[in-house]
């Protein structure tokens, strides 16, 4: 019996390293997406994401954390405090609620004049983390209405 100890413990080994490659791989392949913004009514506003995992290994994350800027002005910071779950080979949409203290929603104001109402991109940039991976999003796009 004792014979048979390290050869478990070796096979348990190998188990949580495989089981960490793929949550690992999991995690530096995670696609996001910007699916939409939604803006009515303006109490629930909410930028929606889609996360993608196209690994073969389910990954849970718990935060995302995330900056908008709009003409690269920092318009809200998104703060998403959930335990989520996406399974393998599949995606979630994740609804990220903007909330604009009013000096800066003043601010963007007086930017978007100076600017003379034009709405050129919108950039998201922040990280996923969960279960001790961290991911990071990098979104910029044009703006289309």
């Amino acid at each position: 019996m004792k014979k048979a100890i390290p050869y478990i413990l070796g096979l348990g080994a190998a188990f949580l390293a495989y089981k960490y490659f793929w949550k690992a791989k999991a995690a530096a392949t995670l696609n996001i997406k910007l699916r939409t913004i939604k803006l009515q009514p303006i109490k629930n506003a909410a930028v929606v994401l889609e996360i993608i995992n196209p690994t073969p290994a389910s990954i849970n994350f718990d935060s995302i954390t995330a900056d908008v800027l709009i003409n690269d002005f920092a318009l809200s910071t998104l703060n998403y405090q959930v335990q989520t779950t996406i399974p393998a080979n599949s995606s979630v949409n994740v609804n990220l609620g903007i909330k604009i203290n009013p000096l800066d929603g003043l601010s963007f104001i007086a930017n978007l004049f100076k600017n003379r109402g034009k709405l050129n991109d919108i950039k998201i940039t922040g990280t996923v983390s969960g279960e001790g991976i961290t991911s990071s999003i990098n979104i910029q796009q044009p703006l289309k209405f």
